[in-house]
């Protein structure tokens, strides 16, 4: 009976997070015309969801993380990203992990930052804190498979591999040749199945 219980609520939550996911995923438009980098993305993200080649795929992604690590209007901005990537480089995550809250208290529109606080959250094993940020990421960006992926990630961790599993099949709409999701949607499938890994 716990066991069909405690299913019961992984298809639950499945079902939800897949819903509040597919919600984003699909606003309308705005009414306004798109910036120049907003209409950019638009065309990067159409490519990639289509392209079939993965070494053209990945040239793809780079384009999207150069726009979004520079997506923002203040140099103070910019150079401090610039710093909170150095110190996540070379392991300083606390100090890593100030710096991007400084940048979000300057700027909560600068969606990157919010993603790379999450990154930095995870490897300091500060998993509610990472969840947090990943939905502001994705509230900002419904698109970011990079935020997606750290979320299948903490979902693989909690146990909840249906939610997982979901998260990784979305990540494939947006970037058919994600190495992550191509290798965990297969592997989930196969332990949610009950077949032998």
């Amino acid at each position: 009976m716990q066991r069909v219980s405690t299913i019961k609520t992984r298809l639950i939550s499945a079902l939800t997070l897949s819903l509040a996911i597919f919600a984003l995923l699909t606003q309308p438009l705005k009414s306004a015309p798109l910036s120049g980098t907003e209409s950019q993305l638009e065309t990067l993200f159409e490519n990639l969801s289509t392209i079939e080649s993965f070494d053209e795929s990945q040239m793809i992604v780079n384009q999207i993380w150069q726009i979004w690590i520079t997506n923002n209007d203040d140099a103070t901005n910019l150079k401090m990203m610039r710093r909170g990537i150095s110190f996540m480089d070379s392991g300083n995550f606390a100090i890593a992990e100030e710096v991007f809250t400084r940048i979000i208290k300057r700027d909560p529109s600068f969606t990157e930052a919010w993603n790379k606080r999450a990154t930095v959250r995870y490897i300091m094993n500060d998993i509610r804190g990472s969840e947090s940020d990943i939905y502001e990421t994705l509230m900002r960006e419904p698109r970011h498979f990079g935020a997606m992926a750290g979320l299948g990630l903490i979902r693989v961790q909690q146990g909840l591999l249906s939610d997982a599993l979901t998260i990784y099949q979305d990540i494939l709409k947006i970037n058919p040749q994600s190495p992550d999701a191509v290798k965990m949607v297969p592997e989930l499938e196969t332990i949610l199945r009950g077949d032998p890994v």
